[in-house]
């Protein structure tokens, strides 16, 4: 799947209906104050109303607009990926803020920070950002000359938890708006924040697998305990380690952009205002405690990767066990089939036994049983046996050449039947693969 920096490279967004609405967050300068205001725009309708802020915003009643930022909120399941906005509006909105630049710079992970190489404008800078691989991007252009930011932020329609901390930070960290970096600086924070949600949800992920296995130092079975087989809990602290994984990722890329807040230069020195130097200040005083705040999130996250991956083991043993239990299970369970199957073919062999000593006289007994015997007759020279003595055996030996070829035609019929049946499979299976082949092919 495309990255959402490979998609604003590429320009593969494309129209949605799924909102017909856009925010739009302005920071409007009176003086010495600083105020935030967001409005909702309909689609339609965001570049008109854009150029008329423009027009009216300017020194007016509301004051010298600074900063203006268009909220675009992507559909990041959908390929191609779809805005909230239609194409025509997008690329206005790309062309009044000269953001096109910008958007062929959004790396996967990390911040770009390039003037705009525009001789005629030299006091300006673009700014590309994104913090997540596939779900939030931000870029921005600077004028130094007049103050003003021009942004729009791609954010996953469903991830409102982001978009709504990135606002109340704009409002709360209003003062610092004239900073070049600012909405870098403003990502940081949000990004910190919710760095130490993650790392609170994996940890308590990690507690209830340690109570359950009792892997643990100071494990409490009775509270936070997860339920589930072993295969399920392994699944999940499986899921626990990739997510401390990308979120490592995500620590360091905000780790690159605070290196960039601390190390940023003014475009002009020589044109550089006094009032710029007590913000960059603040910010980098600002800058130093999230990065001690992010090297004791990495100390975390290695710990908690260091627990996960002791839970794994200890699940694998367990599951190990568990399948050793119940393979001696199944042999005992085998050695009494067996034991009683030995009985049984024991007390069968004592039949053919028994049948093998009695068939003789019995089929004697049969035999001269039969009327063709006269044992009572008492007149010399007549035979006791019958003269359709003949007629016995004229019936059963063609019976038993009969019986016997019937049974072997059926045994052939029947061999001849499972041959063929044993063809179409493997003829079967043989298609199966050679397609499959074809697909990979």
């Amino acid at each position: 799947m495309e990255s959402l920096g490979q998609v604003l490279e590429n320009d593969d967004l494309q129209d949605a209906t799924f909102n017909e609405q856009s925010d739009v967050s302005e920071v409007f300068e009176h003086g010495a104050s600083t105020e935030v205001a967001t409005s909702t725009v309909r689609n339609v309708d965001v570049v008109p109303w854009l150029d008329q802020r423009l027009a009216v915003a300017v020194g007016g009643d509301e004051g010298r607009c600074i900063t203006r930022i268009v909220w675009l909120k992507t559909a990041v399941e959908s390929f191609p990926w779809q805005l909230n906005i239609v194409k025509s509006s997008y690329d206005s909105i790309l062309e009044s803020f000269e953001l096109k630049t910008a958007c062929q710079l959004v790396p996967d992970g990390g911040i770009v920070c390039l003037p705009t190489g525009n001789r005629h404008q030299p006091n300006k800078q673009f700014f590309a950002l994104s913090i997540s691989i596939h779900h939030f991007a931000l870029v921005w252009t600077y004028d130094s000359t007049t103050s003003c930011t021009k942004a729009i932020c791609y954010v996953d329609e469903r991830d409102t938890i982001l978009l709504a901390r990135i606002k109340d930070v704009l409002g709360s960290q209003k003062r610092l708006v004239r900073h070049p970096m600012f909405l870098g600086f403003v990502v940081a924070i949000v990004r910190s924040k919710l760095i130490d949600d993650d790392i609170r949800r994996i940890n308590s992920e990690i507690i209830s697998v340690e109570n359950r296995t009792r892997h643990s130092p100071g494990h409490t079975p009775w509270q936070n305990t997860a339920r589930g087989s072993y295969a399920a809990l392994s699944a999940l602290m499986s899921g626990s380690a990739t997510s401390v994984a990308t979120v490592e990722f995500e620590t360091a890329v905000v780790s690159e952009i605070l290196n960039t807040l601390l190390g940023y230069r003014w475009p002009q020195e020589s044109e550089r205002p006094n009032w710029i130097d007590s913000i960059i200040e603040e910010v980098s005083d600002c800058v130093r405690i999230l990065q001690q705040q992010l090297n004791a999130q990495e100390q975390k996250f290695r710990h908690l990767s260091l627990r996960a991956n002791i839970q794994l083991t200890a699940l694998f043993n367990l599951i190990t066990q568990q399948e050793t239990r119940l393979s001696i299970s199944v042999a005992q369970d085998s050695r009494t089939l067996a034991a009683a199957t030995k009985d049984d073919s024991t007390a069968m062999k004592t039949l053919p036994a028994v049948t093998v000593v009695f068939l003789p006289s019995t089929f004697v007994a049969a035999l001269f049983s039969m009327p063709l015997f006269n044992w009572d007759t008492q007149t010399a020279g007549h035979s006791a046996v019958s003269e359709q003595f003949w007629v016995y055996w004229a019936v059963s030996i063609p019976l038993t050449f009969v019986t016997l070829a019937l049974w072997f035609a059926w045994t052939r019929l029947r061999m001849r039947r499972q041959r063929a049946r044993d063809l179409e499979e493997r003829e079967a299976l043989n298609q199966e693969i050679d397609e499959t082949s074809q697909e990979f092919v």
